[in-house]
């Protein structure tokens, strides 16, 4: 953690999402779906798939790539790649209006049940609910080895940046799937940090943060073009890494 030294972190996450009011509005929609129930889909550990040069970056992970700016204080890009998948036939309140030719849901609606079926509405942020932030991070050491060989540290930060989700999205069996800047997110952590001979490392990370997008691409020609939501979201994951000494203080 000395300054000059430049690191980089990957590793992978499991990450939930507390209840959000999704709002949906376009040609012939304007409408309102209250405490939407979502969770994540972490890819079950396949060799295959998490040691494959081509299919790493299929499941949910994490990239930190960052800079000591003084002895205990780091700089860094992270990119928190998290998947965010509605749960199927989940029941949920329903404010507005429906107006599309030929679809049985066309109505008016003031707080009536409605089933979220696949032929109403699948709404996923699958590839993924990317999160780009920048962190501030604070390190303090707890022990550490003769010669450092061995350095156990805590930390915790503060992030904000870009939502950049690639939305998969289907409304009455159409919809999108883009990568599109959708909104904003703030987040903190903390978690512990083991490196050994000083130049590799282990992370634990807890994070939790606010996200908001009000603008959540859709584009399609006669339902609605754009979907609004916001919500709170935590992460556990775990990391390997490794330091380069650039201009390291002696």
């Amino acid at each position: 953690h000395a300054k000059g030294v430049l690191f980089f972190y990957w590793g992978y996450n499991r990450s939930a999402y507390t209840r959000s009011n999704i709002r949906f509005e376009g040609p012939g929609c304007r409408f309102e779906l209250e405490d939407v129930i979502a969770r994540d889909r972490q890819t079950p550990f396949d060799t295959d798939i998490y040691l494959h040069h081509t299919k790493f970056t299929i499941p949910q992970y994490n990239i930190s790539i960052g800079y000591h700016l003084k002895e205990g204080l780091s700089l860094s890009f992270n990119a928190d790649h998290m998947k965010y998948v509605m749960v199927a036939n989940q029941k949920s309140k329903i404010t507005g209006f429906i107006n599309v030719d030929n679809s049985r849901y066309s109505n008016s609606y003031d707080g009536e049940l409605i089933t979220l079926t696949p032929d109403f509405l699948e709404f996923e942020h699958t590839d993924g609910l990317n999160y780009l932030n920048m962190e501030l991070t604070r390190f303090y050491e707890l022990t550490s080895g003769k010669n450092q060989k061995l350095l156990l540290s805590c930390f915790g930060g503060v992030a904000s940046g870009l939502m950049m989700p690639k939305s998969n999205i289907r409304f009455l069996g159409e919809g999108s799937d883009k990568f599109h800047i959708a909104g904003f997110g703030v987040s903190a952590d903390v978690g512990l940090s083991l490196n050994i001979w000083k130049w590799w490392g282990f992370q634990y990370k807890l994070k939790s943060g606010y996200i908001n997008m009000p603008d959540i691409l859709i584009n399609t020609s006669q339902l609605p073009d754009r979907a609004k939501q916001e919500f709170w979201f935590f992460e556990h994951l775990l990391s390997i890494g490794a330091a380069i000494p650039i201009n390291v203080d002696k």
